[in-house]
């Protein structure tokens, strides 16, 4: 089985470029079954976040239950909670192979073929060690794109380039500049082509590389990034072209590299298009900084995807501190962040919280201080789309009723490979 995890996807836009541009595969995807899904989470930010859902989708419980909360706190997970993988492996000795799910990892390495996480989950590492590389120029590029210093830069990319360098992945560097060349002719690169070119050589590589997994995840973001980001049909309708052209040949490479498999393809939930909402997207631009220049004593920052970071520290003193003074920082006389504390980890959580636009000239205000607050932060977009808490699957050679929560997708496949478990597979370890 191959579950297709199409990060937020609007299925009214995939439909309204479809017709437009005759995407066939698209089309297809669109006429399979359909399921209603839905999450009892409503308040984006609070719950209703893909890293959290989808750790529903692949535990099986909603977010209450599981209560993971943020991007890289998967190492969190209770160990008698398995995720939906390490479940078929337990359970029916079902190998898989998981391409970029979003704040996930693995248990145990004997039923793993392949496990490459999502950039910012850094608790969790590739498998085998052979993507190691693959991975480096990603995940530095992902926390730090505002701030590519340019030996870092440098030192990962090449790290990244090696593993393309190895024989077997020799015949993918055409492909890489063939694509590469034309995004930058259609429209040049920004991140949007950045995430589709990213969308389809992790296609190109799981379909190489998990063609013999029995349970295969493919996690794809581009469509959620076009959709905060571009879904402003005046503004940016080649941005949207492009990045549909490119999700219907990477639905039409996975119809034909399994054309018998049983499908799966959901968003978890839907994004809906909120421009005119006029909220406005803000990112640090280097955390480590930042917090200097506040004073604050800590050991070690990491960014996560959008506006929000976890500091770690040397003691309770030290993490205390730091919160009494974050919690202190104002702009236009609100207050800035969302702070959430973890003793047991000595950890914060950091969130920009505010949507407003600010003026050019706005300070940031502490007790006894104030800074400028675009030398430390940047307007990264006026968001295009927004969450809800209603999501669809499509599927194809698997039993699903007609409308379901989220969460429980993860026991209809489970049911699936018990109607399946005789001699297909290995006994259980």
């Amino acid at each position: 089985m191959i579950l297709l995890e199409l990060n937020e996807f609007n299925p009214d836009l995939l439909r309204q470029y479809a017709d437009r541009l005759d995407l066939k595969h698209i089309k297809r995807m669109l006429g399979l079954k359909h399921t209603s899904i839905r999450t009892d989470d409503k308040e984006e930010r609070y719950g209703l976040d893909p890293w959290v859902q989808w750790v529903s989708i692949h535990t099986g419980q909603c977010s209450e239950q599981h209560g993971i909360k943020h991007l890289g706190d998967i190492d969190q997970l209770p160990k008698k909670t398995l995720q939906l993988w390490d479940a078929l492996y337990t359970k029916f000795g079902a190998r898989f192979s998981v391409w970029g799910a979003m704040n996930a990892s693995y248990l145990t390495l004997d039923g793993c073929d392949n496990f490459f996480p999502d950039p910012w989950t850094f608790t969790v590492n590739p498998h085998p060690s052979s993507l190691n590389s693959l991975m480096a120029f990603p995940r530095f590029y992902a926390k730090n794109y505002l701030n590519l210093k340019q030996t870092a830069s440098l030192t990962n990319l090449f790290k990244t380039a090696i593993f393309f360098l190895r024989h077997k992945n020799l015949p993918l560097i055409p492909k890489i500049f063939g694509e590469s060349a034309n995004a930058i002719f259609q429209i040049g690169l920004n991140t949007n082509t950045l995430f589709c070119l990213f969308d389809s050589l992790s296609t190109e590589l799981f379909i190489r590389k998990a063609k013999n997994s029995d349970f295969k995840v493919l996690f794809l973001n581009s469509i959620a990034h076009l959709q905060h980001h571009y879904w402003n049909n005046e503004k940016h309708n080649q941005n949207i072209m492009f990045c549909l052209k490119n999700l219907n040949s990477i639905l039409g490479n996975i119809f034909r590299n399994f054309p018998n498999e049983p499908l799966i393809i959901t968003n978890a939930f839907r994004q809906v298009q909120s421009y005119d909402n006029h909220e406005f997207l803000y990112r640090q631009k280097n955390p480590e900084d930042f917090l200097k220049k506040l004073g604050i004593k800590f050991s070690n920052t990491e960014q996560l995807m959008t506006n929000d970071s976890h500091i770690f520290f040397d003691s309770i003193k030290d993490m205390n501190a730091a919160q009494k003074t974050l919690n202190s920082i104002s702009i236009s006389q609100e207050k800035v962040f969302h702070i959430e504390s973890d003793e047991q980890n000595l950890k914060l959580f950091m969130q920009f919280k505010l949507w407003n636009d600010f003026p050019s000239g706005a300070l940031l205000h502490t007790k006894n201080s104030c800074y400028s607050f675009y030398e430390h932060f940047e307007k990264v977009v006026q968001r295009t789309g927004t969450h809800i808490p209603c999501g669809d699957v499509f599927s194809q050679g698997v039993e699903l009723p007609q409308a379901m929560l989220n969460h429980e997708l993860s026991n209809y496949i489970v049911n699936h490979y018990q109607k399946r478990n005789d001699h297909s597979y290995p006994p259980s370890v």
